[in-house]
């Protein structure tokens, strides 16, 4: 060790300590509509579940933000990053901060942006917080465990259905394998470094901690984070031959390879079912690669287009709204790429500022490490490859935006500073200055936090009394909108279950697209005004939807249909024919689940077929719309009706089994008119495929 001195424990630490442990257990969760309140309340919500993910982040607040407070107010000197690296942060979250304003969608930008300030409060209190040595390790400590009941809990989820599906992929708790792969790699290399710095004990722990880590990371069966910790541990290689450490370099070895002879045990050992072999997405990765890669292509097109068309950003938090705009993709979460996410939303001065910030880490983290003991290199080299790590992931994910994998990479980052010799600096600062500080760094973010947190605790309680106690869940409703009175969703919301009659529904709708204009609200929206005797007003309603995505379905549907209603055939017709066009578009082509079919281009042509004066024409349409509905009817009902066996009321990839057997219901209409068309064409082999088409309909 580096200090003959017992060290202190600082009171921030601890609950710096506890945020790190509850990051990767409690994090990895995103912002989605409003969820119906679990039946254990808040803290099942929030503890790992998914329904509250800004409750989750309400708990990692208080303690972030309240050991800061603490550090800010009880010291006259400080400790904190050099002033590159921590002006570079502040500038990435108060940019950030900014595109609140450019914002179409106010109240998501607001909610999203004090992650990003919760972030750079990790990285000042980790500094603040650890000293040189001991402290250091505590945090580290801190972010093994949390990562290591991960991977216990992944081990666990797989145990209880490989015998029934063996190619099965862990979630952890997480919102998908890919996201629980990033934050695995990030404290993989970390565990490497305890064992080695550690005594027999801690090497212990540390290596079986990696170990379990590594052996979770093969069950997500991600290949970008398995890609990624492969850049991560080189890195770990290279910085200990550099740092004159060669010996160490083996440890990086040990949990991978320990957790790759497990997974071939898991394939020998598989059981014979249907369900595909372990590992299928790995070792038969070719189809699934090229779809995969096709999808994050076309996201990354529309990603800089969208850039390039607002250079400013469209507000943080608001690509999942923004992200269809250019029309290559449809609306969807995320980037699948932190620095495009970034530039797009907070536009080129945010990732100017993330990259600023990263590289004079990188060189402060770097600097004069071969003047500090062999410990300490060992231990700094396995912080920086989990930031290597975490760095080459975002290529392939947006990352930073899970909010367990984001705080324990710049917890990371302030770790690596007190490592290094010149990382950060002491500073005497004034009374005034330090409660200028928490007003600013502390208070304002945790009240936006607090703010956001209730609003989707109370939206959560409207949605769960929305099936039974309806005042009770109107009263929700309206608290939410009182509460948060930009807060689009809660309008929406209000309009759904508080409306008091179809004139009120109409004017909360507005309201809703005011502040959240999505599609999904516009179409509301446009029934509500077509229910009210304003068919124009509804069609406008359409074409806001349509500017946030061009090509999105349901709205073209309900547009020609409305035109038609209105008399407006040949209008309707040409939306019609639009929407059909969508087919050849490439967010129709390269869609994010291949399985999922959308019957709305099938419906629209038998509309077509319908005035269509030419009998050629009329039949190749009718052929094309039941050959569609039979595609359905082979690859997505199959799918509803696995999922939903044993909850027939519920829903799978918005779908019921009730829409489902709509869709068949169409489906053999469109076969059997397709069969009258050509039997009246004389072309009785084409009517006998008619009723080929026909009968896969009745089968499902």
């Amino acid at each position: 060790m580096d200090s003959p001195v017992k060290p202190s424990i600082r009171p921030e630490l601890v609950p710096l300590v506890a945020a790190c442990v509850l990051a990767p257990v409690i994090g990895g969760q995103v912002t989605m509509d409003a969820l119906p309140m679990p039946p254990g309340g808040f803290f099942e919500g929030a503890l790992g579940g998914f329904e509250l993910p800004m409750g989750a982040r309400l708990i990692l607040g208080l303690l972030v933000f309240g050991g800061l407070a603490y550090a800010l107010l009880s010291r006259r000197v400080l400790q904190g990053p050099g002033l590159p690296v921590g002006a570079s942060i502040l500038v990435l979250v108060a940019t950030l901060g900014f595109s609140i304003a450019n914002s179409s969608f106010p109240w998501a930008s607001y909610s999203a942006w004090p992650t990003w300030a919760l972030y750079g409060a990790a990285t000042f209190l980790t500094v603040m917080a650890v000293g040189r040595w001991s402290g250091v390790r505590a945090v580290l400590w801190g972010l093994m465990a949390g990562g290591g009941l991960v991977a216990v809990k992944s081990i666990l989820e797989y145990a209880a259905v490989r015998a029934q599906e063996p190619s099965y992929r862990v979630f952890g708790d997480w919102n998908n394998p890919n996201a629980l792969a990033g934050v695995l790699i990030a404290v993989l290399p970390v565990g490497v470094g305890l064992a080695l710095t550690g005594e027999r004990v801690e090497r212990l722990l540390g290596f079986v901690a990696a170990t379990l880590v590594a052996f979770s990371l093969v069950l997500t069966q991600s290949r970008g984070g398995v890609l990624a910790l492969g850049v991560g541990l080189a890195a770990f290689v290279v910085l200990c031959l550099v740092w004159r450490q060669g010996r160490a370099a083996w440890g990086a070895v040990v949990p991978v390879a320990v957790a790759a002879g497990l997974g071939g045990l898991l394939v020998l050992t598989q059981p014979q079912v249907q369900g595909g072999a372990a590992f299928a997405r790995v070792t038969t990765a070719a189809a699934s690669q090229e779809h995969s890669a096709g999808f994050r292509s076309l996201l990354w097109r529309s990603t800089v287009e969208l850039a390039r068309s607002r250079p400013m950003g469209v507000g943080v938090g608001a690509y999942r709204f923004e992200s269809a705009r250019p029309g290559l993709v449809v609306q969807t979460f995320y980037a699948h790429q932190t620095y495009l996410q970034v530039l797009a939303e907070g536009g080129v001065t945010a990732l100017l500022a993330l990259l600023a910030a990263v590289m004079l880490w990188f060189r402060s983290a770097l600097g004069g490490m071969l003047k500090t003991p062999p410990e300490r290199r060992v231990l700094q080299a396995s912080v920086v490859s989990g930031v290597v790590a975490v760095g080459a992931h975002g290529f392939v994910e947006s990352n930073l935006y899970y909010l367990g994998l984001g705080f324990v990479a710049f917890v990371l980052l302030g770790v690596a500073l007190q490592l290094a010799p010149d990382g950060s600096n002491p500073e005497l600062t004034p009374r005034g200055a330090r409660w200028g500080l928490v007003l600013l760094g502390v208070a304002l973010p945790l009240a936006a936090i607090v703010h956001t947190s209730v609003q989707e605790a109370t939206k959560s309680e409207a949605m769960a009394a929305r099936a039974g106690q309806t005042a009770r869940a109107r009263e929700a409703a309206l608290s939410a909108v009182g509460t948060g009175p930009f807060d689009g969703e809660a309008w929406f919301l209000s309009a759904l279950i508080a409306a008091e009659s179809n004139a009120d529904r109409r004017l909360r709708l507005q309201r809703a697209t005011q502040y959240q204009p999505t599609p999904r609200y516009l179409r509301a929206l446009s029934d509500a005004e077509r229910q009210a005797g304003n068919p124009l007003s509804a069609v406008m309603a359409l074409d806001r939807a349509l500017l946030f995505d061009p090509n999105n379905l349901p709205a073209l549907e309900r547009r020609y249909r409305l035109q038609d209603e209105i008399g407006e055939l040949e209008q309707a017709r040409q939306t019609a024919r639009r929407l059909v066009a969508v087919e050849e578009s490439p967010a129709y082509r390269v869609r994010a689940i291949p399985e999922l079919v959308p019957v709305e281009t099938f419906d629209a042509r038998v509309f077509l077929a319908r005035d269509e004066p030419d009998a050629t024409e009329r039949l190749r349409l009718m052929r094309e719309a039941a050959m569609g509905f039979a595609r359905y009817a082979e690859t997505t009902w199959p799918l509803v009706q696995r999922n939903l066996r044993n909850a027939p009321d519920a829903e799978f990839l918005g779908e019921t089994l009730a829409s489902g057997r709509e869709v068949l219901r169409r489906g053999q209409s469109a076969a059997e008119a397709w069969g009258s068309l050509a039997l009246a064409a004389g072309d009785s082999a084409e009517a006998a495929e008619a009723a080929r088409v026909a009968s896969i309909f009745a089968e499902g």
